[in-house]
């Protein structure tokens, strides 16, 4: 609001309405820092339940087991993947994300989303595309598709106050509390400056005093 009212004032100062701008001393107020939405172990297990698709679910698992952004997921192409062929529980993928233009970084999935992805890549239908998720019309997934699928899953499975983003968030935060190197996670998230995650370490710290007030003896 003071944004505008600045601009109007500029706007008539200049048009020379007013011979001087009234607003231009006003000091804007500090910003609110809002805390992070994270899921807890029960909401992303919940929300893992609400969903039957092999290929939503393996959408769900990858932006929750590898922390990748949405755009990122929307890039992928079957070549950027390489699965084990026979998944235990040590099993490790290996994602090749472009994070840019000629920049790309080398991302790892678990047993978990590795087994969710070749789920669906053994029921991916054979198309032109290389896109490792498409639609019904055998197009490459639209990251407005994507969106529209996980904030539906969300809201079916009652996740009040939670978006598409909390998925990268609670990656981020459970992996500290596991006791995942705060460097680690960085590089995970591809984030550039480590002060950039002291948000997840104090959100991850928060949480572990509500999990042992929960789970108390």
């Amino acid at each position: 609001k003071l944004s505008v009212i600045k601009s109007f004032f500029g706007w008539l100062t200049v048009s020379k309405i007013i011979a001087a701008d009234p607003s231009k001393d006003i000091i804007p107020p500090r910003l609110q820092w809002k805390s992070p939405r994270v899921l807890s172990k029960d909401e992303y297990r919940r929300l893992l339940a609400v969903i039957d698709e092999p290929r939503d679910l393996a959408l769900m698992q990858l932006l929750l087991q590898t922390g990748i952004r949405l755009a990122e997921a929307h890039q992928l192409n079957l070549p950027d993947i390489s699965l084990p062929k026979n998944i235990t529980d040590e099993s490790m993928g290996v994602l090749r994300i472009m994070q840019r233009p000629q920049e790309s970084q080398v991302a790892y999935i678990n047993a978990t989303g590795c087994r969710a992805l070749s789920a669906w890549l053994l029921d991916r239908p054979a198309v032109a595309t290389d896109a490792v998720f498409v639609s019904r019309n055998q197009k490459r997934l639209s990251r407005r598709q994507m969106q529209r699928l996980m904030n539906n899953y969300i809201q079916e499975a009652g996740l009040s106050h939670a978006t598409i983003k909390a998925l990268r968030y609670s990656f981020a935060t459970h992996h500290l509390i596991q006791g995942t190197p705060l460097k680690q996670v960085q590089e995970c998230l591809g984030i550039k400056l480590l002060r950039s995650t002291e948000v997840y370490v104090e959100v991850a710290q928060s949480l572990k005093a509500q999990y042992m007030q929960a789970n108390g003896l």
